[in-house]
């Protein structure tokens, strides 16, 4: 994060390989924030995949999802109706960002 904090080994968990994950969660459901990041594009290929046409037309289709409980919610929530812009997804990345930083190796 931005204080240079690090996620210990058992506060996330990989589905798949180290080298080709398909899910990898951050943190704990439980919380106040939890990272989900996924291959879409696997998720919606299946034969029962709504977007399944768009998954077999695009390269990489990879989901981010921050979930924000308690005190972080509601502050972002407070934040949120103050904001003057039609496009909130510019600000809720930079929530993510500042919370997480995903990096391959340790410099």
């Amino acid at each position: 994060n931005t204080q240079g904090n690090k996620i210990n080994a058992n506060r996330f968990k990989i589905i798949g390989s180290y080298s080709e994950a398909q899910t990898l969660y951050i943190g704990s459901r439980k919380s106040d924030a939890f990272l989900r990041i996924y291959d879409k594009k696997v998720e919606q290929d299946r034969a029962d995949g709504l977007y399944r046409n768009l998954a077999r037309n695009c390269n990489d289709w990879i989901r981010v999802e921050a979930e924000f409980k308690h005190r972080l919610a509601k502050e972002l929530g407070k934040y949120i109706t103050t904001l003057t812009a039609d496009n909130i997804y510019p600000y809720l990345l930079g929530c993510v960002l500042e919370r997480w930083s995903l990096v391959d190796r340790e410099e």
